[in-house]
């Protein structure tokens, strides 16, 4: 299985803990699907709330579904704002989309992307 191929461009000021992209990536339950690739993640603070946009990519050549959501921290490292619902989120054959939310509030300080499938 292909290992996830990552990069990262933050903009504003570093996160917390200097975490690397692939530190902030976490698959749950079933082995990551080797075609589907993180290629960016943004953060900036807007009214003084953490802002993410992360560009994933199917390579393969099959339709992909994919559930996501994110986990919220402060500067300690405790999860903020609670458990957000999972996100489904079908991508097609070579298709980049982009993932873009706003924390919860605005002792929000870092992040982590868990990321699923449904097999």
């Amino acid at each position: 299985m292909k290992k996830l191929c990552i990069s990262i461009a933050l903009l504003a000021s570093t996160l917390s803990y200097g975490a690397s992209l692939q530190e902030r990536i976490e698959w749950i339950g079933q082995p990551q699907l080797s075609v589907i690739k993180v290629v960016t993640a943004k953060a900036t603070r807007t009214n003084d709330l953490l802002r993410v946009q992360a560009e994933v990519l199917n390579e393969g050549s099959a339709n992909q579904q994919l559930y996501y959501r994110f986990r919220w921290l402060d500067k300690e490292g405790f999860v903020v704002g609670g458990e957000e619902v999972w996100k489904p989120v079908i991508f097609y054959s070579n298709q980049k989309r982009i993932l873009d939310t706003v924390a919860p509030t605005q002792d929000v300080e870092d992040f982590k992307i868990e990321m699923s499938t449904p097999k």
